[in-house]
């Protein structure tokens, strides 16, 4: 081929990864582990290329999660969670970091003092494994799937979210439970659908007063209900706590000033950040 016929040929344009604005990059602002991990890649769009290129071997030895505190995760030290009742039994074998640095009760059932050197699973077997599956996925991505349930359809996605948030909350896991918080949220928006009486049922089983699901049904049924159909709240049997919280919230949104439309109805979606989110000095309120 001549010089002037590879001339004529089109250049492809090229696009370097330093010229790429972060606002065309997801940013989280989530204080889960995994997610400052991707925050991190987000804001390298930012930086100016390095002087010269690294060698690979260097490079090769950063690519690893790191913990909350700058150190590295530990990949090699693992332990076994039995979780389901039998013939449905299932054992996972998960890294002990980052599980035990998200969850205060992994930190403790896998530690030498509670287990006294018995190398036995940790029993969570009134957990199903899907359960156990989808909150694996949060610890180890900072992402959240609907876990599948035996006796849950598509359709009660909703009310499997909450057995997931359940299971966060269990595990004393802060990050996780408001990451399945604002994903219960983000779903009830986009199907219009509250939790049921059975979802609202186990909640209040499984929570103590002034818990942030509890907070969240109640809210559901006061400020968002006229925006779904009813009937099927006189389909089920809601507890008499849950019951009452809405009339106590009806009585405190009567008695609060400002117009009747603004007083009784605030989509969930439209608070702040954190206002279903569980916060302590580990674990701050979210940017």
């Amino acid at each position: 081929m001549s010089v002037a016929a590879f001339k004529s040929i089109p250049r492809v344009p090229t696009i370097s990864l330093h010229k790429i604005t972060s606002s065309r990059l997801p940013v989280c602002h989530d204080r889960h582990p995994v997610r400052r991990y991707h925050n991190a890649i987000a804001n390298m769009a930012d930086e100016p290329p390095p002087a010269k290129r690294v060698k690979y071997a260097s490079w090769k030895s950063q690519l690893s999660l790191r913990t909350a505190n700058g150190s590295r995760y530990n990949f090699k030290a693992t332990f076994e969670i039995l979780t389901g009742e039998k013939p449905s039994q299932q054992t996972f074998t998960v890294h002990r970091e980052p599980f035990t640095q998200c969850s205060k009760f992994l930190e403790a059932a896998s530690s030498s003092r509670w287990r006294s050197g018995d190398e036995k699973p940790v029993d969570l077997t009134e957990h199903e494994p899907g359960v156990f599956a989808s909150y694996m996925q949060c610890v180890y991505f900072g992402s959240v799937a609907v876990p599948e349930i035996p006796g849950y359809s598509e359709k009660d996605s909703l009310g499997a979210l909450i057995v997931l948030y359940l299971l966060a909350d269990k595990l004393n896991d802060v990050p996780t439970t408001n990451l399945v918080m604002d994903e219960i949220i983000v779903l009830s928006e986009e199907v219009l659908d509250l939790p049921c009486s059975d979802s609202v049922t186990l909640a209040y089983d499984s929570t103590v007063a002034g818990s942030p699901l509890r907070k969240l049904c109640r809210d559901y049924y006061v400020n968002q209900a006229k925006r779904v159909r009813l009937e099927k709240i006189h389909q089920g049997r809601f507890p008499f706590q849950s019951l009452q919280d809405v009339v106590l919230e009806f009585e405190r949104l009567a008695t609060s000033d400002g117009p009747d439309d603004q007083r009784t109805y605030v989509n969930c979606v439209d608070r702040e950040k954190c206002y279903y989110h569980q916060h302590d000095d580990e674990h701050p309120r979210c940017l």
